[in-house]
């Protein structure tokens, strides 16, 4: 996604500012405070939850904002992605249609999109009269939260 972002800023003579803020919306507002005394011309972030502090500074900074990964929750001014929900309940609906029946869902980091895809799961789940299974996790995915979920202690 980076890639395509800096191929259309680079081609209008943008400079691409990163910020990682883990989807944690303090995190965001202290790089947001950050970026904006950059004097910076627009914004894209990947998450649609913000403190009311960094609505603020928004709003008074007057840039464009894109948001990512979501087209169904409202947005402060554009958003391009999908409709979590419709999607995971598609590729679980997929799933069952091939034969399988048991079903898990693995989500990491419980953001506000990583729910709403269980809701799409269970959806489809519940609409073939089986039973969802999930199996949550407040840290970032990875291969080692992966294998202490589902072995503790294993190394």
């Amino acid at each position: 996604m980076l890639r395509g972002i800096e191929a259309v800023t680079d081609a209008h003579g943008y400079q691409t500012m990163l910020a990682h803020y883990g989807y944690k919306p303090e995190m965001e507002q202290e790089r947001l405070e950050s970026m904006l005394s950059w004097n910076i011309d627009g914004l894209i972030l990947t998450e649609r939850t913000h403190t009311p502090r960094t609505l603020k500074m928004i709003e008074v900074a007057g840039i464009p904002v894109v948001e990512l990964m979501d087209s169904q929750s409202p947005c402060l001014d554009i958003a391009v992605g999908f409709d979590n929900f419709e999607a995971a309940r598609q590729m679980t609906a997929a799933i069952i249609a091939r034969g399988h029946r048991h079903i898990a869902y693995l989500g990491a980091r419980l953001d506000e999109r990583t729910i709403i895809k269980q809701k799409g799961y269970e959806q489809a789940m519940r609409d073939a009269g089986l039973v969802p299974y999930s199996v949550m996790m407040e840290q970032s995915s990875s291969y080692s939260s992966g294998i202490e979920t589902h072995a503790p202690g294993a190394t």
